[in-house]
Parts: structure tokens; C-alpha cells; sequence
């Protein structure tokens, strides 16, 4: 018996990457004592909505503090396959 396949695909989705960093301005000059004292939130909260319609979220996610590969501190996001819908 044959395997069957589904031939009719509907459209693709469409799929996004998003990449933040908020860098605390300077931080790769401090010393870690210094950077510490001023990352003093664990992490922050990541809302980016459609221009357009307010209501439509297309990403609602936390950032932690991280320390980058540039000696630089703050928050980074990064996710992979994000969807925006309508």
C-alpha cells in the first residue's frame, strides 16, 4: 500500500527571528562591581505590538540580564520562529 501525502498545502506561515539586546551604555568599561550595582533587575519585559492595532501582540516575552560575548552587560532576547498573527 502506498503512503498517502496531503498534496494540498495551504500558504506557508510566515516566520520571524527577533534579536534584542539592551546594552547598559558604558558597561564594557566597569568593572563587575560596577555593572552590578546597576543591573538591578533580573530581567525585563519584552512587549512589541502591531502599529496598527495595538491589541494584535506580536511578542510578549521576558529578557534576562546577561552578560554579552563583548564584555558588555544587559538584556538579551532571542527567539527563533516567532509568528505574527493578525
Amino acid at each position: 500500500m502506498p503512503i498517502i501525502r496531503n498534496t494540498e498545502t495551504g500558504p506557508a506561515k510566515a516566520q520571524f527571528s527577533v534579536g534584542l539586546n539592551i546594552i547598559l551604555t558604558g558597561s564594557k568599561k566597569m568593572t563587575p562591581a560596577e555593572q552590578e550595582a546597576l543591573i538591578s533587575v533580573n530581567k525585563v519585559h519584552v512587549l512589541i505590538v502591531d502599529a496598527d492595532d495595538p491589541e494584535n501582540i506580536l511578542v510578549d516575552e521576558e529578557a534576562p540580564a546577561r552578560e554579552f560575548s563583548t564584555g558588555s552587560v544587559g538584556y538579551g532576547l532571542n527567539l527563533r520562529s516567532a509568528e505574527f498573527k493578525k
